[in-house]
């Protein structure tokens, strides 16, 4: 191990050596991604023999930021990059970040890379937020925080910046920071959590004025300086109800904000905004939240009757189901998305919510685990059928209308029945459905952690279908192919969910009969011509994980032994992608080759 070491550091320091703004290879930044990944990987696996404890690194940052100081110079971004994120992977060890900020050597190293400007390209940005997460790693980072305004920086990030990588990670920073220090230092957590407030004080009475002196149009301009600040607030107190759902977080930092909230009058006055159009799911989301903490605070104090909880319930589930059906397009899908947390939140912690139905108790989630499938659905029915045909096809095949039965069972409050044939209309007649529905398969892969194996096997199914109904389309409507071949990205995305829910939640033959069309759905994309790479591999994924989870060779043999099955065009398709140019798809054909002999393996030694 120590030869490997030492191999390594004589590598690591050449290249280190050739970070000289002047002689810089035109590759080198494809290198220094290399070795952070590999970094980055033992740090996570706290290898013993981890390169990164390597005094080399250390050494040569001190020595950089030496150079570069006394020049004056500022090496490329890709170099400002790996240095932030080089010094953040020796941040996270306590004992490393103190040796390191001798003499203020974190305050050089930012300002000498003035990763504090306006204006700094977006990985420079990531890395810089990086950094200063790790110092949360431990006491001595967050007295640094504490006594320095660094954070003020990502705070703004997350006020300003359009790219939403970087406002997403800038609400984990805020989070996280808030979160190490109500515990270290209090008063600096509830000074915090009124600077993230103060932008929303400071624009609510323009908004105010907006939406009673002047036309609506006016009055969405006004009311969009709010909308950065409630998008943050929002973020940062579901990072916190995200971990008190699972048990791993409490309340202390969302009382405090709601403490803030009810000091200051601010929900009396976004009250007087939240009719305005841009902020329907940013304000709705906060709205929703304080009257869960306000309800969940009299129901463990018990100073309410069950008859007024349920009241309450009954209004709040009315209030949301109407935030649902108003907004945009993108607040529907993100009502959608929170609606599954929330009611989920709710369910957990004053757990009298459900709804009865034919004498069974039906959680109120439910209804918006269903409404994330219905732009994937709205999908089927504008390119691939008519809504008649659809409802059709749905009757013929009994799976299939098993299938949707479960749906309407699902989708029990009549409102949101409602406001799914209102949306379902709506969508249909967008010209950019394939947009939504990329959106939506993005938040239904986000929202995967909340599903419990019931609700995982209901996205699975109704994926199966869409994806289906779409191969269908194509070999009844060839000329429908370019068109499909246009939105690889979506295919690749609808792929990749199916493979993860049944891999991440034992997706078989047992628990969903629509496991039996798994091999025959990725065998028939495969056949299909001028997929793009990642289809491809993703196809390839998906008959690797299929075989070893939905069903195996042998039961897949007893099922289908014709001479057209899957099955059997299974072994010259393999044959034929492991002879494929691309190595990403000859890698993917020889994982399936594998698992398949490793199974008939497996098979024989019990025969």
């Amino acid at each position: 191990m120590e030869s490997n070491v030492s191999r390594f550091r004589s590598k690591i320091y050449r290249l280190l050596e050739k970070l000289d703004v002047r002689v810089c290879e035109s590759r080198i930044e494809e290198y220094l991604d290399k070795l952070l990944t590999l970094l980055s990987q033992q740090e996570a696996k706290e290898v013993e023999s981890a390169l990164i404890a390597l005094p080399i690194f250390a050494q040569w940052l001190r020595k950089a930021v030496a150079t570069w100081s006394a020049t004056g110079a500022t090496p490329p971004n890709g170099i400002i990059s790996f240095v932030l994120n080089l010094a953040g992977l020796l941040s996270k060890k306590e004992e490393r970040f103190c040796d390191l900020n001798n003499n203020n050597f974190f305050i050089k190293l930012v300002n000498v890379l003035r990763a504090r400007q306006v204006g700094v390209a977006r990985s420079i940005k990531l890395a810089y937020i990086d950094l200063l997460l790790s110092f949360l790693e431990h006491r001595s980072g967050v007295n640094w925080m504490i006594a320095y305004n660094f954070w003020e920086d990502v705070f703004l990030f997350g006020l300003t910046d359009q790219d939403e990588l970087v406002t997403k990670k800038s609400a984990l920073f805020m989070s996280k920071i808030l979160e190490e220090t109500i515990t270290y230092k209090e008063s600096f957590c509830d000074d915090l959590v009124r600077r993230i407030m103060s932008p929303l004080n400071d624009n609510i009475n323009r908004s105010i004025k907006a939406s009673t002196d002047l036309d609506d149009l006016d009055d969405d301009a006004a009311s969009l300086h709010l909308k950065p600040t409630l998008k943050l607030i929002g973020d940062v107190l579901q990072y916190f109800l995200d971990g008190i759902l699972f048990d791993q977080k409490d309340y202390r930092v969302v009382l405090v904000f709601l403490k803030n909230f009810h000091l200051e009058e601010t929900i009396c006055d976004l009250m007087v905004v939240a009719q305005s159009k841009c902020l329907v799911f940013d304000l709705g989301k906060i709205m929703f939240i304080m009257q869960f903490l306000d309800l969940y605070i009299k129901f463990v104090t018990k100073i309410i009757t069950a008859v007024e909880l349920n009241s309450t319930l009954c209004k709040i589930k009315h209030n949301f189901i109407s935030s649902v059906s108003k907004g945009n397009w993108e607040d529907f899908v993100k009502f959608c998305n929170f609606g599954l947390f929330y009611w989920k939140l709710i369910e957990t912690k004053i757990p009298v919510v459900c709804i009865k139905k034919s004498n069974e108790f039906l959680p109120f989630s439910w209804q918006f685990l269903v409404l994330t499938l219905l732009p994937q659905v709205c999908l089927v029915m504008k390119y691939c059928t008519s809504i008649s045909e659809f409802e059709e096809e749905n009757l013929r095949d009994d799976f299939r209308n098993v299938f949707i039965q479960k749906l309407f069972r699902m989708m029990s409050y009549q409102e949101t029945v409602r406001a799914c044939y209102s949306w379902r209309d709506r969508l249909i007649a967008r010209p950019d459905l394939f947009r939504i529905s990329k959106y939506s398969v993005r938040i239904v892969k986000e929202s995967t952690r909340y599903y419990s194996s019931d609700e995982a096997v209901v996205v699975f199914q109704g994926l199966i279908y869409i994806l289906k109904d779409v191969l269908t389309a194509v070999k009844e409507s060839p000329h429908k192919l370019d068109l499909f071949l246009n939105e690889t990205d979506y295919f690749y995305l609808a792929l990749e969910i199916v493979t993860c829910l049944i891999n991440e939640f034992d997706i078989t033959w047992r628990n969903s009969f629509e496991a039996f069309d798994v091999m025959t759905l990725a065998f028939d994309f495969l056949t299909v011509s001028n997929w793009s790479t990642e289809v491809i591999v993703q196809a390839l994924k998906l008959i690797n994980v299929a075989t070893t989870k939905c069903m195996a060779p042998s039961l897949a043999l007893l099922l289908d032994l014709t001479a057209d099955s899957t099955t059997v065009l299974l072994g010259p398709l393999l044959y034929a992608k492991v002879l494929d140019g691309v190595v990403e798809v000859k890698k993917a054909a020889l994982e399936v080759i594998c698992t398949m002999a490793n199974m008939s393996n497996y098979s024989k030694s019990f025969n």
